[in-house]
């Protein structure tokens, strides 16, 4: 009986340190199983964030990518030159309004000399690109359009890629048509402007021989009336001094036309305006076998 209420008394004793135990056990186990959750919803909230952070970055440099290349084409639109960008197959892979506008609305993705020649193969003659390609350096050139006839001025410049060597060629082309006919009329202004400043010296050369002419047909004349006997050849010594004398007035006339003046405002009268024109292109006139017809009264002035 001792030993039976003492085996009770032990169990009794074993059953609430086993208690104690489990309570302690559970208190510990409460605020690790906390931390743990805070940490796995902390960590769960920072990838969320974190994600939204590379959201709004990558939007933020998608918009910047089509901002970039919004201003990209404005700078290429506002060129009043044609502009186009081709990779090293001759594919033209960028282009302006005004290149759109001049060769059609399908450049883009075409060959550049089926673009420009109608060609299905690249077989072009002194391609500018091609010596860009070669050398790397700038090239410029002047074209006639085969179709149109227009001058064209035309810079290409090399585009290196990641590697330094040339992966693109820019092209800037003009037409300098109006420009190359200005050139061409200013150059022959300037011949003119020479061929006036030496008609002084001419003129001096040509009189001095046609006043002798001249001269000694009058004086021919004068002896000729003593012989009426050679009325054939006065006649024919009257025409070398007429023709003496218009030589003269046309050497005064391109003078007086090539002289620099400033220009003076009063009465003429019309008639004498157009025998010295006249006078001017008489010479050409008979050369090209043209008859001119005048009709105009005496006496009529302008101001």
């Amino acid at each position: 009986v001792v030993l039976l209420l003492r085996l009770q008394e032990d169990g009794y004793h074993l059953g609430n340190r086993c208690a104690d135990i489990l309570e302690i056990r559970r208190i510990s186990v409460l605020p690790a199983l906390a931390i743990t959750l805070v940490a796995v919803l902390a960590l769960t909230l920072g990838r969320a964030h974190t994600r939204e952070i590379a959201n709004q970055e990558r939007l933020r440099s998608l918009e910047e990518q089509a901002r970039s290349e919004r201003f990209l084409d404005s700078v290429f639109n506002a060129i009043t030159d044609v502009i186009i960008v081709q990779d090293t197959d001759y594919n033209i892979i960028r282009s302006n309004k005004v290149a759109r506008e001049v060769y059609g609305h399908d450049v883009n993705g075409r060959k550049c000399y089926a673009v420009y020649r109608n060609k299905s193969v690249m077989n072009c003659k002194s391609c500018p690109v091609d010596d860009v390609l070669a050398t790397g350096r700038p090239v410029s050139t002047e074209m006639i359009h085969p179709r149109t006839g227009e001058v064209w001025q035309i810079n290409n410049f090399p585009l290196a890629g990641e590697d330094g060597r040339t992966a693109m060629v820019i092209e800037h082309a003009r037409n300098v048509t109006e420009q190359r006919k200005l050139e061409e009329k200013l150059i022959q202004s300037e011949k003119l402007s020479t061929l006036g400043e030496m008609a002084a010296g001419i003129a001096h050369e040509i009189n001095n021989p046609v006043g002798v002419v001249s001269m000694f047909a009058e004086l021919a004349r004068e002896e000729l009336k003593e012989h009426p006997e050679l009325e054939d050849l006065t006649e024919q010594v009257q025409v070398i001094e007429q023709h003496s004398q218009q030589i003269g007035r046309i050497v005064k006339d391109l003078l007086q036309f090539a002289r620099k003046s400033e220009g003076e405002r009063r009465v003429v009268e019309v008639s004498s305006i157009i025998d010295r024109a006249m006078a001017i292109v008489e010479l050409k006139k008979m050369s090209n076998q043209v008859r001119i017809e005048r009709d105009s009264g005496r006496g009529i002035q302008v101001h």
